[in-house]
């Protein structure tokens, strides 16, 4: 059956079940998916399993409304979830041995999702549950953002039979056109992206593990080049940026205790890098955000932690190889701070008519009108202004093609 009709019973429910901030973690060892509520810090483990066969090799999840959507690397697929249901709707193929790694959402029925083996960006028809086209894109893409038109690709330049990395950029791909239209020069190996409160994305780039170590590189979209870096040190893996505009990033640690590297996103001041890192459990491969300033610490050595730039205020127990996370944001929190009041429509209008500040991210959480779109305008200000003042309907960001 199709994963479009299935979805169709999540129409029945609405953005209120989500009453509370849940972390959802891909557990990449033990292919399944872990839960944490953030409130009581209560932990569910291996709620939903992970790929069509064993070695799946999940590797994120991005969470839209009521769906999770799941890369499995190995399998080739991705995964659609039913959050509320704690169920696997159905699969997306790729094509075999493509190695599909990471996924953004340009909106509720349109993905791109970067193809790291086949060196292609696929675009993904989540109506039709179909690759639509896969498009050549450079060598070994990992993390992919959308803005407006434009996919920005992390290009890690690594080639498979040499074991060497091609300078590292992000490619430029143009969504109307549906091809590379160019790229920017980077450091080397950038497998992983953030966007700050300014709009501005941040690039990591890893280095080569041995011999050129980690840095970030900032880029401002519009005008599509690196306006300032920071260098870390280390080797520096996965990054989120909180509501404080605090980055946190993932340093790995694989022998001994954990590292990660924090800095100020808006002036890039540097917190915590290689020479005095944020020491925690063994292996910190990922990093989720939390529903308040801070981060959600992933640890390989299967265990999760809530950090600040100071240490850790918590430890608990994940499924085996957690791996990375994503939070179901609620609908109407546009500005992130987990209730929906005055003081996201007083955003939403500073977004719309004033400063035009750019939303914070997932902006999908300001897109509550039934207008068929991903975009955020008049018809999501008057759905939040009835919300809040009218009818006082419910608010639901379940896709909008399954309603």
């Amino acid at each position: 059956m199709k994963v479009a009709t299935l979805l169709f019973s999540l129409a029945l429910f609405t953005a209120t079940a989500f009453g509370q901030p849940i972390s959802y973690v891909v557990n990449s060892l033990g292919e399944t998916i872990s839960t944490v509520e953030l409130t009581t810090l209560t932990v569910s483990n291996n709620t939903i399993s992970l790929g069509s066969d064993v070695g799946s090799a999940p590797n994120q999840i991005l969470i839209w409304g009521e769906c999770g959507y799941v890369v499995n690397s190995s399998t080739n697929e991705l995964q659609v979830l039913d959050l509320l249901g704690d169920s696997t709707i159905g699969f997306i193929d790729f094509p075999p041995f493509s190695n599909p790694y990471w996924i953004d959402l340009a909106n509720d029925s349109l993905a791109y999702v970067s193809l790291l083996v086949d060196n292609s960006i696929a675009t993904v028809d989540l109506k039709k549950d179909s690759v639509v086209r896969t498009d050549s894109i450079g060598k070994s893409p990992q993390a992919l953002a959308v803005w407006r038109d434009t996919v920005f690709v992390a290009m890690t330049g690594f080639d498979f039979s040499t074991f060497q990395y091609d300078p590292g950029e992000v490619a430029i791909y143009d969504r109307v056109t549906q091809s590379r239209i160019g790229a920017i020069p980077v450091g080397l190996n950038p497998q992983f992206m953030a966007w700050d409160s300014q709009g501005r994305l941040h690039v990591v780039c890893t280095g080569d593990f041995a011999t050129v170590f980690g840095a970030v590189y900032v880029i401002d979209p519009a005008a599509g080049g690196v306006v300032d870096s920071v260098v870390l040190g280390g080797s520096p893996g996965q990054i989120v940026i909180d509501q404080d505009d605090i980055a946190y990033v993932a340093g790995g640690g694989f022998s001994g205790p954990g590292n990660v590297f924090v800095y100020n996103a808006s002036d890039l001041t540097v917190i915590r890098d290689a020479a005095s890192p944020l020491v925690l459990a063994t292996s910190q491969i990922g990093v989720g955000l939390l529903d308040s300033p801070g981060a959600l610490a992933l640890s390989f050595a299967d265990t999760g932690q809530i950090i600040d730039s100071t240490g850790a205020s918590a430890t608990f127990v994940l499924g085996d190889g957690p791996l990375q996370a994503d939070l179901n944001w609620l609908a109407g929190d546009v500005n992130g701070d987990w209730s929906v009041d005055l003081a996201d429509l007083s955003r939403l209008i500073d977004f719309l008519f004033v400063s035009f500040t750019p939303l914070p991210q997932p902006v999908w959480r300001a897109n509550v009108a039934v207008d068929g779109n991903g975009d955020i305008g008049l018809p999501d200000l008057s759905r939040l202004i009835d919300h809040l003042f009218l009818t006082f309907q419910p608010l639901d960001i379940s896709p909008r093609w399954v309603r």
